[in-house]
């Protein structure tokens, strides 16, 4: 079993985590759908989102960021990235602001 509390206090997990979650952000190179079936469900919930968004599942992601981390930036930069992959459709904005008013 993952000891989350003392894990987000090692160094080298924070390390490790922004590495990934750059990974996640950058590249193409890899299947969303394995990833996060490899990722703990109570845990990694930034990457968890990263990857819902990616998969097409952006409101589960904006629910993550929102309700889960209350990180509204994080939601943000997660919408801008589903926005460029959805060819500019602008109902990733009306998804993240419902995500914001719930």
């Amino acid at each position: 079993m993952l000891d989350t509390q003392r894990a987000d206090k090692s160094e080298t997990i924070f390390s490790l985590r922004a590495k990934f979650l750059s990974f996640l952000e950058r590249s193409n190179l890899y299947d969303p759908f394995e990833i996060s079936s490899q990722l703990p469900k109570d845990y990694l919930y930034k990457e968890q989102a990263f990857l819902l968004a990616i998969k097409g599942e952006v409101k589960k992601a904006f629910e993550i960021c929102v309700n889960t981390l209350s990180d509204v930036h994080l939601a943000a930069k997660i919408a801008e990235k589903a926005y460029k992959m959805r060819d500019q459709d602008k109902s990733v904005y009306t998804l993240l602001y419902a995500a914001l008013i719930d």
